[in-house]
């Protein structure tokens, strides 16, 4: 017996092809799921911003490496003598932050020659970004580095002296001073954040190695 086989019409294949009306995200779970990434986020964020920071030091602790082998690089060529470096030479008519003028400290001296950081060691391969701590430039026009030229403090104990038998004045008179106690360049002011609200501020010493106090 014959009989005739169903063919849908036109309206029919149509729905069947189309998505479903239900197949889209409904508010209740989109919203949920901009939840969930809020969440996410809030917990990251300090992670992120942690690592930030640390890489702003190891940054810093880079650059203080570089002037420091660029001191060593002097000391080869001037028999074996520590360079005079004025702290600010680099910002003439420095002020202090109650804005009184930082005078150089060697400003007047017969027979000492002393130009910033920066001048005395370029030629034995520091770099101007080797005088630019992240953490200080980030402060902007208030930064140490706009104003007195470079990020970090040249510390003047034993400018001049023999770097086999560097002399410090103390109470009891002159002592051979240790490299590895031995202080020679520092961050202006502590910029480095750790955990907390904790500020430190990487030194560079004399045997070549930088640490981190607070």
């Amino acid at each position: 017996m014959w009989t005739a086989k169903w063919q849908p019409n036109s309206s029919q294949m149509a729905d069947s092809i189309s998505p479903s009306k239900n197949s889209g995200f409904t508010l209740i779970e989109l919203l949920c799921v901009i939840t969930i990434i809020a969440i996410l986020s809030s917990l990251l964020m300090p992670q992120i911003e942690m690592a930030r920071n640390k890489a702003k030091r190891i940054s810093c602790e880079a650059n203080l490496h570089e002037i420091g082998y660029a001191v060593q690089l002097y000391l080869t060529d001037h028999d074996n003598t520590y360079p005079y470096i004025e702290a600010n030479a680099g910002a003439p008519g420095a002020l202090d932050d109650n804005g009184t003028p930082i005078p150089d400290v060697y400003s007047g001296q017969p027979g000492v020659t002393a130009q910033s950081l920066l001048q005395t060691l370029q030629p034995y391969g520091a770099s101007l970004k080797c005088v630019q701590c992240p953490a200080d430039m980030e402060s902007g026009t208030n930064s140490n580095f706009n104003k007195y030229g470079c990020s970090y403090m040249w510390i003047p104990l034993v400018d001049g002296d023999y770097a086999s038998n560097p002399q410090i004045l103390r109470r009891n008179g002159l002592r051979t001073a240790k490299l590895s106690k031995l202080r020679q360049c520092a961050d202006f002011t502590p910029v480095h954040v750790h955990a907390g609200s904790n500020l430190s501020t990487n030194t560079l010493y004399a045997d070549g190695h930088v640490q981190a106090t607070k």
